[in-house]
């Protein structure tokens, strides 16, 4: 194993360490037109060494372990010509328990029969032809830390991503799964297919504020940005808007948005994190009011008060983030509106502001204007700009019901959202 001859050739030069090895074997089924474009498959080997010296720190990503020993070398000797830093103690020996939340490895008879389903959901909800990416990953993550930690955890992972199109309009189906009897591939394929068959000829909409109803594609990539906003390290730079919003109300009483280090379905999740903490539970939003932010070692240490297992060395972050407390279903979201639109798929989320939280982000796929309750016609063409204290105060309501959302152009963390009715919002055209 890599990551004990790391320990061998750094662990008497050091005073501490952390050393995380990550193998990946991963296989890939993209699909297009209604059949199979592309298998692929792949394996890779990642080193993550975090060591101090002193008053001295220093991190490497290693992805080639080709003269391990010379990288190493250079790494420790480069240690001490960083600049002095808060150097925090890294946790102590700790039992890891893991949910067992995973495949023994990944399945390709799955993951082939779950395009097939997910092709014929959208031809059989109206649309003409389909196209997306299934992935199915093996993770394997070992850890050594100098403080005694030693662990291994294994995963599987599935994420889903189909686009339906009927003439030059799409939908899309979106979703992550920890197990592959878990895949809902038809479903997703039919949401997709559906969309798709009622969102041609769209209409174009004015400026101005409308009520948007986001599904929880939407809200899984807003939501994300809520949670990595809580890090520690972030509000302390001066980089989030949830800085000095501890105790404060932030959002509807009823919402609650918790970090799970493990969860099942959570395909982000992680029996240890990077210092070798174990994981844990953080309520980063308790009915509507800001609870907690998330921290490692160092940032505990600064704040004087004691890690939430989310390192990140430099940044802690979330590892699965659930959002709780709905009590409508998505009928009844539609049908309390207006005047407003429902929006099913969004990308290119880019903040104008950290400091702020203003952010935009283009709506994507099938989006249809809404009033009085109902679905009026097809709209296209638009950007949602927004902030995002003002639009975690104004949201009206969110479903009971919601899913577990990843992918690769916009939601890293995998959320488990639901629809969430928003009213306000800034619509701007494209």
């Amino acid at each position: 194993m890599y990551r004990e001859r790391a320990r061998a050739l750094i662990g008497e030069k050091v005073d501490q360490y952390s050393i995380i090895e990550h193998r990946i074997n991963e296989r890939i089924i993209r699909f297009f037109n209604g059949s199979i474009s592309l298998a692929a498959t792949g394996s890779s080997t990642i080193l993550h060494v975090y060591a101090t010296v002193g008053k001295k720190s220093s991190m490497t990503v290693i992805n080639s372990m080709a003269d391990l020993e010379g990288q190493l070398k250079a790494f420790v000797s480069k240690i001490n010509l960083g600049p002095d830093v808060d150097v925090a103690e890294l946790p102590p020996r700790a039992n890891y328990h893991f949910n067992g939340d995973a495949d023994e490895q990944v399945d390709e008879e799955m993951m082939v029969a779950s395009v097939k389903e997910a092709i014929h959901g959208a031809i059989d909800a109206g649309a003409d032809r389909s196209a997306g990416i299934i992935r199915g990953n093996y993770h394997e993550i070992g850890i050594i830390t100098s403080s005694g930690n030693e662990g291994v955890d294994r995963r599987t992972s599935y994420t889903i991503n189909i686009r339906a199109f009927k003439g030059s309009a799409s939908g899309s189906g979106i979703s992550a799964f920890t197990r592959a009897s878990a895949i809902n591939a038809e479903d997703l394929g039919r949401e997709a297919g559906k969309n798709s068959a009622i969102s041609g000829n769209p209409h174009r909409l004015e400026d101005g504020q409308y009520d948007v109803l986001l599904s929880p594609n939407v809200s899984a990539s807003i939501m994300e940005l809520v949670g990595a906003s809580a890090s520690a390290f972030l509000a302390e730079i001066g980089m989030s808007f949830l800085k000095g919003m501890s105790g404060k109300t932030v959002t509807n009483g009823d919402l609650s948005l918790i970090d799970y280090g493990q969860v099942d379905g959570g395909v982000g999740s992680r029996a240890f994190d990077d210092e070798g903490a174990p994981t844990g539970t953080t309520e980063i939003i308790k009915s509507g009011t800001f609870n907690s932010y998330l921290h490692n070692s160092t940032t505990a240490k600064k704040w004087n008060t004691s890690t939430t297992g989310n390192a990140g060395i430099i940044e802690p972050g979330p590892w699965n983030l659930v959002i709780k407390g709905g009590r409508s279903t998505e009928e009844e979201l539609l049908g309390s509106m207006k005047r407003g639109i429902m929006v099913t798929n969004n990308w290119y989320t880019r903040f104008n502001s950290y400091i702020t939280g203003e952010f935009s982000t283009l709506i994507r796929d099938a989006a249809f204007y809404v009033e009085d309750g109902r679905i009026k016609y097809p709209v296209a063409g638009m950007r949602l700009s927004d902030s995002l204290p003002r639009l975690l105060q104004n949201i009206v309501s969110f479903t009971e019901t919601t899913k577990w959302v990843k992918w690769w152009g916009e939601v890293s963390v995998p959320v488990k959202a639901p629809a969430i009715l928003v009213s306000g919002s800034r619509i701007s055209i494209v």
